[in-house]
């Protein structure tokens, strides 16, 4: 196993460190670029063999002309090198201009060049030691803090501002980006961007990522305060996920829905007993994806991070969450919801939101409702999110399952819902629909006279229904044709009553 290399610093920070010796800047490439080490050169022919990222520093024997300086230039070059220091002599212009062109740093100094060499590598050792330090002291801050957020800021800061993401699946779920006094520099390849990335999660299998785009120098600095970021990012995620369990609990115990076997406290009244909101008002939400499994890590991250007082309960193909809407606008509620999910469009979501229920006993009708709208929904699209009462009747014939069509009718209609009348009005509709709207074909199919077929349409569009509007023929007559009745003119069983 080869030995890891030794943490770069940059040639900003090692020029920053007091020395006992003066190095007289005839070229310097870029503060940004790193620096490992240093190495004495008593023979041209050494430098094929150094390492990349160092400081070569040519003994007087070596830099004995300008030629020999431009061909220690180019071995230099060759081995990715980042500077040149050279005993303080007369040099020919030529080889400034060949450094500049290399993008290698050029110093002179008046000092013996043992002692220059002894001094700058003490100062890259003390500007490892700096480092060392700064990372003590972000380890100490990120250990105290509590927030996903707050680490990623803190790691920005650590990196000169630079942005800090939290990557799930692909996606962005976080970022953050902090402030930071650096000076711009122009750009060269030392401070392009460079992504640095580490696992948050463990093992091998893990979807998550923090990820920085740093200059090429500073990569090494960047995995270590990565690295030390990601390991409280394991903890906070946990306490995350464990919290979005606990205020789940209530939704899982429809275990149909869930496809679980969870098995919920005897006594529900124990303390840290989560709240459900029996005696508020609330909607459900519906999300839906064809990449369920692949893309649940990255929703969890993102829907904790906006919507975190809000339980998120995995379902057979999607997830439910249940929103209380006492003091909430629902219209900015569903706005919120759409601005958010937008940000990852890429996770292709269905999303549906039921009418305003209240009580326990009405989360079914409002999973049913917020699952029926996610089906309209278009992934990917404008309309990706869809609240039930903006369902248009045209989608319902390939929605609508004949055992929910009662409710729907309720829920749509309300007032044809309740006629005494209501099962003789959605027969002569049905048969209206089916004889393309002629009122003297449906009279003979029905027995009866053709102005009783008119009453009973004007009568369905006081109750409410649309029977002029071409677009919603269609849907409206599969949905009384899927009806109890709805062929046949008398609806057996017993009638849901209509929502309070």
């Amino acid at each position: 196993m080869s030995p890891r290399p030794q943490q770069a610093v940059t040639l900003g920070e090692l020029l920053a460190q007091p020395m006992k010796v003066d190095l007289n800047h005839l070229c310097v490439a870029s503060d940004a670029r790193a620096v490992r080490g240093v190495v004495l050169v008593s023979d041209i022919d050494e430098i094929t063999s150094i390492e990349p990222d160092t400081i070569i520093v040519l003994s007087a024997d070596v830099a004995r002309g300008s030629w020999m300086v431009s061909a220690a230039l180019r071995y230099a070059w060759e081995r990715n090198a980042c500077a040149l220091i050279v005993p303080d002599r007369a040099l020919n212009p030529s080889v400034t201009q060949l450094a500049e062109r290399f993008q290698i740093s050029l110093f002179t100094t008046a000092a013996e060049i043992t002692l220059a060499a002894i001094e700058v590598a003490t100062a890259v050792g003390m500007a490892r030691a700096q480092l060392v330090s700064s990372l003590h002291r972000l380890t100490s801050r990120v250990g105290s803090s509590e927030d996903i957020t707050e680490v990623l800021e803190f790691a920005s800061v650590w990196l000169q501002g630079a942005p800090v993401e939290l990557e799930s699946s692909g996606a962005v779920v976080r970022s953050a980006m902090g402030t930071t006094n650096r000076p711009d520099v122009p750009n060269n390849i030392h401070t392009l961007p460079s992504r640095v990335s580490v696992r948050v999660g463990r093992g091998t299998k893990s979807h998550g990522l923090l990820v920085a785009n740093v200059p090429a120098s500073l990569r090494d600095h960047a995995a270590s305060v990565l690295e030390i970021c990601a390991s409280k990012l394991r903890t906070l995620i946990a306490e995350e996920q464990f919290h979005a369990l606990q205020q789940s609990l209530p939704p899982i115990s429809i275990a149909a829905l869930a496809e679980s076997n969870a098995r919920l406290p005897q006594h529900p009244g124990d303390p840290g007993w989560p709240a459900w909101p029996s005696g508020t008002s609330f909607v459900t939400l519906c999300l839906l994806s064809d990449h369920a499994d692949r893309y649940g890590a990255a929703l969890h991250h993102l829907w904790l991070a906006a919507f975190r007082d809000w339980p998120l309960v995995r379902a057979a193909d999607g997830w439910l969450a249940f929103v209380p809407v006492d003091d909430t606008d629902l219209g900015a509620l569903v706005a919120k919801v759409h601005g958010r999910l937008a940000e990852i469009h890429l996770l292709n979501l269905q999303v549906g939101v039921s009418l305003e229920h209240y009580g326990d006993a009405e989360v079914r009708p409002a999973i049913r409702e917020a699952w029926l709208a996610a089906r309209v929904a278009e992934a990917g699209k404008p309309h990706a999110i869809v609240s039930y009462d903006e369902i248009p009747a045209r989608f319902l014939p390939r929605l609508l399952p004949p055992s929910f069509a009662e409710e729907t009718l309720h829920s749509l209609y309300p007032a044809l819902a309740s006629d005494e009348h209501r099962d003789e009005l959605i027969h002569l509709y049905t048969c209206y629909a089916a004889h393309l709207g002629s009122a003297t074909d449906t009279a003979a199919h029905l027995g009866i006279h053709r102005n009783t077929v008119k009453l009973r349409l004007e009568r369905l569009a006081d109750l409410g229904v649309p029977v002029s509007d071409p677009t919603e023929t269609l849907g409206i007559h599969m949905l009384f044709a899927a009806l109890p009745g709805g062929t046949t003119g008398k609806s057996p069983g017993v009638r849901l009553a209509p929502p309070a």
